[in-house]
């Protein structure tokens, strides 16, 4: 076992295994040794807690940001491909626009699920402590699903006008 953990520091320690019947025997702790058998302590030990595990405002810091992304990222498309052909309230002009956008709309909604059930699927098998490591796969879902509402009224909208 090395002498110093190259990504921590840690250095092995050095004390005494007791017995029941008060009789010592010296010891030596490495790195990541866990009261693991002997056998097991060749193997590499585990990053440190703190560079494994993120804080709980970590994850609702990324998810404020997938939020912000997958939000932009939607309303963007509905400018692009949508507003136009809306404002001028020609049917022939909004109904492709309006099936170009669904496709695309749905293309996208498929890639941002399958991402955060991907994302939740790692993380749910690490066992992470509380809820908030799920904020930036909600945060995702939301982001793409208001959009959607502000899309479906405009739509609403422009169909009235004609």
């Amino acid at each position: 076992m090395a002498k110093r953990c190259a990504i921590c520091g840690k250095e092995p320690q050095y004390g005494h295994h007791v017995s029941h019947a008060k009789n010592r025997v010296n010891r030596r702790y490495g790195p990541g040794d866990r009261g693991r058998t002997p056998r097991s302590r060749a193997r590499l030990h585990p990053l440190p807690a703190h560079l494994r595990r993120l804080s709980d405002s970590s994850f609702l810091s990324f998810g404020v940001i997938a939020f912000l992304l997958t939000l932009g990222i939607q309303y963007g498309l509905f400018q692009r491909l949508l507003q136009r052909p809306l404002l001028t309230h020609d049917v022939a002009q909004m109904r492709p626009a309006v099936g170009r956008w669904l496709k695309v709309v749905l293309l996208w909604q498929v890639v941002v699920v399958v991402a955060s059930a991907g994302y939740v699927g790692v993380l749910a098998s690490q066992h992470p402590r509380g809820i908030a490591w799920i904020a930036p796969a909600i945060a995702a879902v939301f982001g793409t699903a208001i959009p959607l509402q502000v899309a479906v009224v405009a739509i609403l909208r422009a169909s009235r006008g004609s």
